[in-house]
């Protein structure tokens, strides 16, 4: 009788395992997962922490060409959490520059993260069509 209490308690170690390893972890952060834009503007804030967004599927090293072509299609399908979250990668990939010690504070005058930024303000804003129309006057040569 030892044994198999010993076996089976074993044998129910075993099976758990497996499936405590399939339980979703908890979001980075605390931070829970949302699929809205949110925390651009005064208008779209909705809270002191700002929730975490889908993201884009590109490799982090992406062009920026490539994030904005996944937020273009994101604004396009509705899921402007996504296209929040590519927006702010091609910002931050157009941001890669060099600056004098003690200039980090200064914000960028890059004419292409000026754009972008005026793409995440009209998608705070709620003018999707303005979002497409700023993302396709970036791309387009």
């Amino acid at each position: 009788m030892r044994y198999s209490v010993a076996g089976a308690l074993a044998l129910l170690g075993a099976m758990a395992g497996p499936a405590f390893a399939q339980t979703a972890s908890p979001p980075l952060g605390g931070s829970p997962l949302s699929t809205r834009d949110s925390n651009i503007t005064a208008a779209n804030t909705r809270g002191g922490t700002a929730p975490r967004l889908p993201n884009p599927g590109l490799a982090a090293e992406a062009p920026v060409a490539d994030y904005l072509k996944a937020a273009r299609d994101a604004v396009l399908q509705g899921k402007t959490g996504k296209a929040q979250e590519s927006l702010e990668m091609a910002q931050t990939r157009a941001l890669s520059r060099s600056v004098v010690v003690g200039q980090s504070s200064v914000p960028s005058d890059s004419p292409l993260v000026l754009r972008i930024t005026a793409a995440l303000q009209a998608l705070g804003n709620g003018d999707r069509k303005g979002a497409v129309q700023i993302i396709d006057a970036i791309t387009t040569p």
